[in-house]
């Protein structure tokens, strides 16, 4: 038997948009703002001025389904990360990763120009690791997303 969803989350306003058949399962912010708003993985539901800015995001997703969550099934997976260009005032895909099996919680760790989103991964054998992104920006300011290089990360052979 199957869990069903217990909680409904508000996605905030200025990612709900980017919904593309997968739900939004957590999701942070990246600005400097953003620090305390990965609100989605503890379960609790903000609508503060914060949220509504328009910003950079990095939102973990899940593939829709229509059975019941198994105990073993992954909290997500994929990573979508959102840049948000201020000059043009409009978001842009800065990151899609391949698919992969994860589990929360999300982590966005340090300030500025040394950031990095860590994530909860299962690899082919059922282990977890915890897995680095860094966060950069070009010489444009374009947000930019560096995966780490290791195999737990690489796309999935479906069977």
């Amino acid at each position: 038997m199957g869990l069903r969803k217990q909680v409904e989350l508000t996605v905030p306003s200025d990612i709900i948009f980017y919904r593309t058949g997968r739900e939004f399962v957590a999701w942070q912010r990246l600005d400097e703002t953003g620090q305390s708003t990965n609100t989605a993985a503890l379960g609790r539901d903000r609508s503060d001025a914060q949220e509504t800015q328009p910003g950079s995001w990095v939102i973990l997703e899940k593939s829709s389904s229509d059975e019941g969550r198994k105990l073993d099934a992954p909290d997500f997976d994929r990573i979508f990360v959102l840049g948000y260009d201020k000059a043009r005032e409009e978001h842009y895909t800065a990151y899609r990763s391949p698919d992969l099996r994860g589990r929360l919680p999300m982590r966005v760790e340090g300030q500025s120009d040394h950031k990095y989103i860590l994530i909860n991964v299962i690899g082919d054998e059922g282990k977890t690791t915890e897995v680095r992104y860094k966060v950069v920006r070009d010489a444009k300011g374009t947000l930019k997303i560096e995966p780490p290089a290791d195999s737990a990360t690489k796309p999935r052979r479906r069977n």
